[in-house]
Order: structure tokens, then C-alpha cells, then sequence
């Protein structure tokens, strides 16, 4: 590549004789892209010998450049030529320099640069284009057609911003970092702001809150507004759009040029699910409002009895009958279970469980309920179940109906009344 020097590489010369050669002279035109690194080729080459010539290649303008290693000696033949060719690469700028003008702080003006690759051979891959120079904030990259290679003879455009932050002369420069001559390659850029402006920047611009109990407040996560301008931001109101979340903030109704606040967003979600909101900041700056984008995922067990109420009919007395109820987790968080209970009086009824003391999202488990009655009659109950799921305690509803058998005795004849 043009202005760059390429790795060496290597000719050997063998003199597969039977006789010593001797080596007049040994010469790379043109000398000056064709650079030798080492050579091994003394005066003097013993039969079966072999000895090694290095060079590289440094163009010095695009395009194919051809030239020659030549060894004079005492071989038939002399002097022996070995062809050498190679192909460099250039870049090529629209302009050397882009001049905005005046612009008014907190306006901007955008230009655009062109960039070519002159080589007729070879492609530019582009390591990175950036803006450099002590007023570089002041001057921004637009995305570019450039990508991460220009075929040969091809071209791309790079826009370029510049939006004052300040009163004054600003300057910086483009600069591509690529596989062409002189790189990294430059275009200066210069500017002038005019007047003052409150400038407004906002980091980060999105907020992730992960996965947080309903009811439950996350860990604050911290906005930064900062004022880059070069006068006072007037701020009417900072907020989120539901109640879902929630902001405190250290910025008052004004921030002076150059400064800073921090806005402290929290996370309690109201209901299960991703909920997502978006931080609004109205200001005075030219583009209020100003959005912060906010995600998070309300985590609830949610539960479900079925069936929600139970009928035992027709148990004797000191006679059992079971009965079973399903408890569903169908929230998108674990079910903490306090306890499974019979209500207090209702000695007639038991229960046993395989649910535990939680229960997954998504899972359920078993209350077997038996009545066992210890008179007759119609006898109510009610298994509670306590949790930390809304709604707690869960509740079913027992009816049971029992009766004390009669006993019957046939009677005898002898006994029976004439």
C-alpha cells in the first residue's frame, strides 16, 4: 500500500553446477519500491549451494508497479532476471478541509466528504473513521456508506455534524485509519458558533430493571442530565408515565451550563408481566423533551383452587370419604405457602398436601380432603390456604351430610303379638 512497506519476501538463487559460481553483482530495480532487507549471496557460490535475496515492497504511488531482481555471474546465461510485480493502494478525498461557517449554538449544519479509493487493483479496508482535535465534541460523525471496505476504483460518503456548543472558532478534523498510503488520512473541519443555547444530554437512555416482585421496589438506577451548552436549562417537569415507576432527581427547576444532575428511577410493579414506561423531561432546550426509555418484569404468583367448594353426602357417622382439591401456581413467580388449615371448630375434616411450603410458576400440587363426621347432620368446614399470593388466604367450601344408622333385629314368632 502506498507510503507503507510491505513483509519481506524471499528469492533463493542455486547453483546446481558442478563447478563454483561466481557472483558479480546482485541489483533490485526499481530500487526505491522494491527495498533489500538482507542477502546472503557472497562473492561466491559453491556448487550445490544455495544462498537467499530479501525484499520488500514500498510504493510510492497507486497502481501496478513493476521491476526486477538481476544476478550477474559466470552461469550460462547471465545475467539471470526474476520479474517482480506488485499493485499499491491510495486514498482520495473530495476536499482536504470542510468549512461550516456560523452556526448558532444549539443549531447544527451537516456536510458531507467524499472518500475514493484510487487503486485500480486493490481494496481499502477502513479500520475506523473518527473525529480528532481539541474541539472534536463539537463535530460529530453521521453514519457513513464507507463500511469496512471500498473496492478499488470505488468511493463512499462520510457526513459530518457540527453543532457549537460555544461561542466561537472550532476545529477538528476527520480522520480514516485504513491499509492506504498515510494512513490515518485527515479533512479538517472548522466552524463558527454564534449566540447561546442550553444543550441537553442524557445518560444512559434506557433503563433495565429485571424481574421484580409485585409490590416490591427495586434498586434505584441513576439517569445523568447533563447541560453542555453554554447557557442556563429551564426545567419544567421530569416524570415516568405510570405509576409503575418512579423517579427522584437533584436537578431542580434549572441547570446552569456545563453542569449536572442525577435523576434516581425505582421499579415497583403493579402487575405481573413486562411492563414497560418511558422518562419524559421537558425543558427548554431545542430538543425537549428529552426520553428515557424504561423496561422491567413484574414478578406474581397467582393461585387458583379447583374446585372452589366440596360435597361429602351421605357419610356415617365414624365413616371417612376423601376428596380432592388442586392448588395452581399460574403467576410467573414462586408461591410461598405459610400453611394448608381446616378452620378452627371443624373437627370433622382433615387434610394432607403435597404442596409444601412453595410452588413454582407454572406447577400445582394436591390437598386431599376427607370428612370424617363425628355426629350427624349437615356439618361445614373450610380448608384456608395462606400465602403471598393477592387474595391470600385461598378458601374452599366443605358441606358434608351424615346420619347414625339404625339398628334392626328381627322378631321372634314366639314373641310376635297374636
Amino acid at each position: 500500500m502506498v507510503g507503507t512497506t510491505s513483509p519481506p519476501q524471499t528469492v533463493t538463487l542455486t547453483n546446481t553446477g558442478n563447478a563454483t559460481l561466481n557472483i558479480s553483482s546482485a541489483t533490485v530495480t526499481p530500487q526505491a519500491q522494491f527495498p533489500r532487507s538482507s542477502n546472503t549471496c557472497s562473492p561466491t557460490l559453491a556448487a550445490g549451494a544455495s544462498c537467499t535475496f530479501n525484499m520488500s515492497f514500498a510504493p510510492t504511488t497507486a497502481g501496478t508497479v513493476s521491476g526486477s531482481v538481476t544476478f550477474t555471474d559466470n552461469a550460462p546465461g547471465s545475467p539471470q532476471t526474476l520479474p517482480l510485480t506488485r499493485t499499491g493502494t491510495v486514498v482520495s478525498f473530495s476536499t482536504s478541509s470542510v468549512t461550516f461557517g456560523t452556526v448558532s449554538v444549539g443549531s447544527s449544519a451537516t456536510q458531507t466528504v467524499t472518500l475514493t479509493n484510487v487503486s485500480t487493483k486493490n481494496a481499502l479496508s477502513i479500520t475506523s473513521i473518527t473525529i480528532t482535535g481539541a474541539n472534536a465534541a463539537d463535530f460529530s460523525l453521521q453514519p457513513s456508506t464507507c463500511g469496512s471496505s471500498v473496492p478499488a476504483g470505488g468511493s463512499c460518503q462520510i457526513p459530518v455534524t457540527f453543532a457549537p456548543l460555544a461561542d466561537g472558532s472550532l476545529s477538528a478534523s476527520i480522520s480514516v485509519a485504513d491499509n492506504g498510503g498515510g494512513s490515518p488520512q485527515t479533512v479538517s473541519l472548522a466552524g463558527t458558533g454564534s449566540g447561546s443555547a442550553a444543550i441537553v444530554t442524557v445518560s444512559p437512555t434506557s433503563l433495565n430493571f429485571g424481574s421484580v416482585n409485585v409490590g416490591s421496589t427495586s434498586t434505584a438506577q441513576t439517569v445523568t442530565l447533563s447541560n453542555i451548552g453554554n447557557a442556563n436549562l429551564t426545567i419544567t417537569s421530569i416524570a415516568p408515565g405510570t405509576s409503575n415507576y418512579g423517579e427522584t432527581n437533584t436537578c431542580g427547576s434549572s441547570l446552569a451550563a456545563g453542569s449536572t444532575c442525577t435523576i434516581s428511577v425505582t421499579f415497583t410493579p403493579g402487575s405481573e408481566g413486562t411492563l414497560n414506561d418511558t422518562l419524559t423531561i421537558t425543558d427548554n432546550a431545542s430538543t425537549s423533551p428529552q426520553k428515557v426509555s424504561l423496561t422491567g418484569v413484574g414478578l406474581q404468583p397467582i393461585v387458583s383452587l379447583s374446585p372452589t367448594s366440596l360435597s361429602f353426602d351421605s357419610v356415617g357417622v365414624g365413616s371417612s370419604s376423601t376428596l380432592p382439591v388442586t392448588l395452581t401456581n399460574s403467576g410467573n413467580a414462586t408461591l410461598n405457602i405459610t400453611g394448608i388449615n381446616i378452620n378452627a371448630g371443624s373437627s370433622n375434616y382433615s387434610q394432607t398436601n403435597t404442596c409444601g411450603s412453595s410452588l413454582a410458576a407454572g406447577a400445582n400440587c394436591m390437598i386431599s380432603v376427607t370428612f370424617t363426621p363425628s355426629q350427624s347432620g349437615t356439618l361445614n368446614g373450610t380448608p384456608s390456604v395462606a400465602d403471598n399470593a393477592t387474595g391470600s388466604p385461598q378458601t374452599v367450601t366443605l358441606t358434608g351430610t351424615s346420619g347414625t344408622p339404625a339398628a334392626r333385629f328381627p322378631v321372634p314368632a314366639a314373641l310376635a303379638p297374636a
